[in-house]
């Protein structure tokens, strides 16, 4: 929630990595690079646009057994890596008055 009460609602990380375009086939924004998932290019040049943070490439990579800039990251996966670093950035945070 935000300061005003209002609900805040966080796209998975495999949309916000479609929001920027495959460097490694060159799909354009808003489609995925295969019917499984885009490439680790893509989330890469989302990571360079502010559209994802360091957090999120670090679980991705972290959750690949071996990668390369061409390896096609599935979107259950990418998804999943996104809500486990949403979960940490969520405990990180102080929580008002019952911080202390």
């Amino acid at each position: 929630m935000t300061r005003h009460g209002t609900q805040v609602k966080t796209l998975p990380l495999a949309d916000l990595g479609r929001m920027a375009q495959c460097g490694q086939c060159w799909q354009v924004p808003g489609k995925p690079c295969t019917p499984e998932g885009s490439h680790l290019a893509r989330y890469i040049r989302a990571l360079r646009r502010a559209l994802i943070t360091d957090a999120h490439i670090t679980a991705l990579t972290d959750a690949l057994d071996a990668f390369t800039l061409a390896t096609v990251v599935p979107d259950i996966l990418a998804n999943r890596c996104g809500e486990h670093v949403a979960e940490q950035q969520a405990g990180d945070r102080p929580r008002g008055s019952d911080s202390r």
